[in-house]
């Protein structure tokens, strides 16, 4: 057990069973955070983290995970605007921002540039799939 200067003391406890960015690892974190901790402080007024590098990563996988969408609509609408400005034209920013939107959900898979969707859709409509190569 360690003193804090500023406050009570700290104790740091436990080692990870797993590995360590794998799923195990992350699940082991959630089963921490939702059930191991509540359970052990309840009632005891201590305030308890689970941190360390796996769960700093998961939680900022969480929050840019939830500003894709946001991200992704500012992207499409300064793009349509720019071509707006530059064209003169509606149809050609709006069928601009389609095919964007389009080619964000074949990037979009289990990681960057790995396009499970497109390959999901070739799998299942193999005869279109052979024509485009």
């Amino acid at each position: 057990m360690s003193a804090s200067r500023a406050g009570p003391p700290v104790r740091r406890v436990g080692r990870r069973p797993t590995g360590g960015a794998g799923r195990a690892t992350s699940a082991l974190i959630t089963h921490l955070r939702e059930d191991v901790v509540p359970a052990a402080d309840r009632g005891s007024g201590l305030t308890v983290y689970v941190g360390g590098a796996t769960a700093a990563s998961g939680d900022l996988a969480a929050l840019l995970a939830g500003k894709l969408p946001l991200f992704l609509g500012v992207i499409v609408a300064l793009g349509c605007l720019l071509l707006m400005v530059a064209f003169r034209s509606v149809l050609v920013p709006l069928t601009a921002a389609v095919m964007n939107l389009a080619g964000s959900g074949t990037r979009g898979g289990d990681g960057c540039g790995s396009g499970r969707p497109a390959r999901a859709w070739c799998g299942r409509f193999p005869a279109p799939a052979a024509r485009l190569g």
